[in-house]
C-alpha cells in the first residue's frame, strides 16, 4: 500500500520538476494563451498527486480515529492509487508539453 502512495509521490514530484525546467526553457512560447493550458494542467495534476500520496503515506504510519472506525486498508489503498493516478497523469501532461513545445521550437 506504501509502496503505491511512494511511487505516485516520487512520479509527481518528478513531473512538476520537470514540467518547472520545460516552462523555464520554453518561456518565450507562453504569449498564447492555449499554451499556457498544459502547464496549469500539468501543476495541478502534479499537485493533486502530491496531496494524495502524501495523505496515503501519512494515514499508513498514523491513522486516525476515523480511519480506524472504517477499514483503514480499503482507505489507504484508494487514496495511494489516486495519488499514483494523478501523478502518472502529471508525468502524461509533461511529456505532451515538452513535445508541443518542442515542435514550435
Amino acid at each position: 500500500m506504501t509502496a503505491l502512495g511512494a511511487v505516485g509521490l516520487v512520479l509527481a514530484l518528478l513531473s512538476v520538476i520537470l514540467l518547472t525546467v520545460v516552462v523555464l526553457k520554453f518561456k518565450d512560447k507562453f504569449s498564447n494563451k492555449v499554451n499556457i493550458a498544459f502547464p496549469a494542467a500539468g501543476y495541478l495534476l502534479g499537485l493533486l498527486g502530491i496531496i494524495l500520496a502524501a495523505v496515503a503515506i501519512s494515514k499508513n504510519v498514523n491513522p486516525g480515529l476515523g480511519d480506524l472506525a472504517s477499514d483503514p486498508v480499503v482507505v489507504i489503498k484508494g487514496t495511494a492509487a489516486s495519488g499514483l493516478v494523478f501523478g502518472v497523469l502529471s508525468a502524461v501532461v509533461t511529456i505532451v508539453a515538452f513535445i508541443k513545445f518542442k515542435k514550435q521550437q
